[in-house]
């Protein structure tokens, strides 16, 4: 009976379920006392229990006890298995030096231990290079992890041991994948997940889920991802595995950030950060600052996306874990580069740079993570053209094409330094070099690339010299050639979900029918590029596309000129080459104006189906004005604007003398919002309270319902409550969002 017990606890260990073979020992500790390898087993399942839940200093003391008796009881194996269990909740308190130290000691150890059985010395073997693959592998030494990983898993597989081949394939599967290879990162993910299930390994399960799901990130195979991540998430509610449920809320939130949910993204990423907080997993809240950056810089926040940025630089993981420090450096650096501040953008890349070549970290791909050497110099690049220095661009561009000669199997390499080689070249006067630079951009963005940015970029750039082209040349044809692209660009960003990049591109498309002198398109353009920006809580490119509204009523006189008087294409293009230059006018970040204010004067509710005033409010200390003359006035505008534009929609924005009139018909309801100033604060407010009247109180618009059913006018009660919502959000200097 004690033999079958024996077999069932090694079974269960060997599989990694840690709980349930902790069970067979709790009932036989209810009817015996337990034997000297009993009450070692007892302690080591105690260790990884803790380890499963992210207990790791837990962890280390139940070790720490098994390390003491097996020693006191001169048990060899005991003790060894103590320090594997110690080393691997060290581990992910990224004590990595302890570790090293802790498996010198366990090998030697080891060796005393000849006289032992070949494939219990052998397990023990194998398990100790697996944990100094997962120390080099925490470290960023991707090709010294792969070397140890791969030596786990010959030995493992030699002696049968499943856990060994399982944990040894899932590690190389992340290290391949850290290397930028997809597909052989996926085949060895998908065989130890296939392994695991076969054997039952539950843990392994699930982090072979999650890390498939990043894989499918990457590749933005969005399905599969929520299916790998829904599936571990199952799995860790049930047995409350809140450490890696935090990996699965990170995960999930990715998804929803490709998916441009920015708040629902947030919601996870902060439910990630409490979690880990809560549980003391210090070690992974440098990667919740992280994803939290992310949010707010793809909202165009970018002064808070570094508050969260620097709280990651702050931790004192950064130090313990290498890797994590560069990759902070170079996407603060970005951001810095973006908001104009170059002097402490180049700071942050050269430092970001010298870590990486120290490192020799080429390329690295972890989770939500991206960073290479070469996109580093990249950004050098760029910078430096932004902020005219050229005196170090060779430099920088010589270095780029000795890593990727040094580097011939990483076309990615080889990719940057053509483009940045070319758009170095366009930055020249003489045309040779701007059509050398056209001819290379062309190539990187037929070719069959992973790196989705690098392609869009060279696209941007071929743009650009086609617009130099044009100037010189005034041919149509290569006004197609143009749209053509920015056609493909659409296509990419609708595949990739590059909600910011469809924005930016239907503002670029606005553009080149304002070029072409279709007024009504430019207006289709900026709307469609509008209504993502608001769906997606885009806030800067919000104001973009606002501020060309503005622009486009302010000067609709003379682009009517222009119209009438023919003016030729290239004249037109020579007129404004600068604002149709694609990086100027939606690629920068940064505010070149002060924060521009406008003025309430007027709003209006009507009802949709006979024009009726139901509410109006009068911002002016003037004589109070007609509310049923302005609301036929604008009916008679929105009905107008349908018929201008051929569209089931009505006008959004119009200007009247010195006034903007906003038009937003919602749920049989017509609102308008006459003010003096800049639209994009305007259009802020005039959907928030949208939102608040259709959404929010459901009980005012219930009311306002039965009144125009019963065909009444609204009562003062009524006009009092949407008189205080209409206060709180016109008349308040900060944006009220609902």
């Amino acid at each position: 009976m004690q033999s079958d017990n024996e077999n069932k606890i090694k079974n269960l260990i060997s599989c990694g379920k840690y709980q349930k073979a902790f069970d067979i020992i709790n009932s036989i500790d209810e009817k015996r006392s337990l034997s000297e390898y009993e009450y070692l087993w007892k302690n080591y399942l105690l260790s990884f229990i803790h380890l499963d839940k992210g207990e790791f200093q837990k962890g280390v003391i139940q070790a720490d006890i098994m390390i003491k008796e097996s020693k006191s009881k001169l048990n060899i194996l005991g003790e060894i298995d103590g320090y594997i269990a110690k080393i691997e909740n060290i581990i992910l308190l990224a004590y990595f030096n302890e570790g090293f130290q802790l498996i010198k000691e366990a090998e030697l150890i080891l060796k005393k231990a000849s006289n032992l059985q070949f494939k219990e010395i052998s397990q023990r073997k194998a398990y100790l290079i697996y944990l100094k693959g997962r120390i080099y592998q925490e470290k960023h030494e991707i090709i010294k992890g792969i070397i140890y990983f791969k030596e786990s898993y010959s030995i493992s597989k030699n002696i049968n041991e499943k856990s060994g081949m399982v944990w040894s394939l899932h590690n190389l599967g992340i290290l391949t994948l850290g290397i930028g290879e997809f597909e052989e990162g996926e085949k060895y993910l998908k065989a130890s997940l296939r392994y695991s299930e076969e054997f039952d390994i539950e843990m392994a399960v699930i982090w072979n889920l999650i890390h498939l799901g990043w894989i499918k990130f990457h590749l933005r195979d969005l399905n599969s991802l929520l299916d790998y991540v829904k599936k571990s998430i199952t799995i860790c509610k049930s047995k409350n595995y809140k450490y890696v449920l935090t990996n699965c809320y990170d995960l999930i939130g990715h998804y929803h950030l490709i998916k441009g949910k920015l708040d629902k993204a947030l919601s996870y990423f902060k439910k990630s950060l409490k979690l880990r907080e809560q549980r003391g997993y210090l070690n992974l809240l440098p990667q919740s600052y992280y994803c939290i950056g992310e949010v707010y810089s793809q909202k165009g926040k970018l002064r808070e996306s570094l508050v969260y940025y620097q709280k990651a630089m702050d931790s004192p993981i950064i130090e313990m874990k290498e890797f994590y420090k560069p990759i902070y450096l170079s996407t603060m650096g970005k951001i810095y580069g973006e908001l104009g501040e170059f002097d402490i953008s180049k700071k942050y890349l050269l430092t970001s740079l010298d870590l990486l070549k120290e490192k020799k970290m080429y390329i690295m791909l972890f989770q939500n993570f991206s960073i290479s050497y070469a996109k580093t110099f990249h950004y050098l690049i760029t910078l430096s053209i932004q902020n005219n220095e050229g005196e170090n661009i060779d430099i920088y561009l010589k270095e780029l094409h000795k890593i990727s000669i040094e580097n011939p199997d990483f076309k990615y390499i080889s990719h940057i330094y053509n483009l940045d080689k070319a758009i170095v070249l366009k930055q020249s006067s003489r045309v040779r070099n701007q059509m050398k630079a056209g001819m290379i951009f062309k190539k990187i963005s037929i070719e069959e690339i992973d790196d989705v940015e690098l392609k869009i970029e060279a696209m941007i750039n071929l743009c650009e010299v086609l617009i130099y082209e044009l100037e010189l040349t005034g041919r149509e044809e290569i006004l197609k050639e143009i749209e053509n692209l920015s056609d493909e660009m659409l296509k990419i960003a609708r595949s990739q979900y590059l909600y910011n990049l469809l924005v930016e591109t239907y503002l670029f498309k606005a553009k080149i029918a304002l070029l072409k002198l279709d007024i009504n398109k430019t207006y289709e353009m900026l709307s469609k590029g509008q209504k993502i920006a608001l769906e997606y809580n885009l806030t800067l490119l919000l104001r973009k596309i606002s501020d060309e509204y503005d622009s486009l009523l302010i000067n609709k006189d003379k682009w009517e000129s222009i119209i009438k008087k023919q003016i030729p294409l290239q004249e037109r293009v020579n007129y404004s080459r600068y604002e149709f230059l694609f990086s100027k006018m939606v690629r920068s970040k940064i505010s070149t104006t002060k924060e521009k204010s406008e003025r309430p004067i007027y709003l209006v509710v009507l009802n949709m189906s006979n024009g009726y005033c139901i509410y109006d409010r009068n911002f002016q200390d003037k004589k109070n004005i007609d509310g049923n003359l302005i609301a036929g006035f604008l009916s008679a505008i929105n009905l107008f604007g349908k018929k201008a534009f051929s569209s089931s929609k009505s006008i959004n924005l119009i200007k009247h003398g010195e006034f903007f009139i906003i038009i937003e018909p919602k749920e049989g309801y017509l609102f308008s919002y006459v003010f003096i100033g800049h639209s994009y604060l305007a259009k802020t407010k005039i959907n928030s309270f949208i939102n608040t009247l259709l959404k929010s109180d459901k009980k005012i618009i219930r009311k306002l319902n039965m009144l125009i059913k019963s065909h009444r006018d609204i009562s003062e009660e009524i006009k009092m409550e949407i008189d205080q919502k209409v206060d709180l959000i016109f008349l308040s200097k900060k944006i009220i969002n609902t």
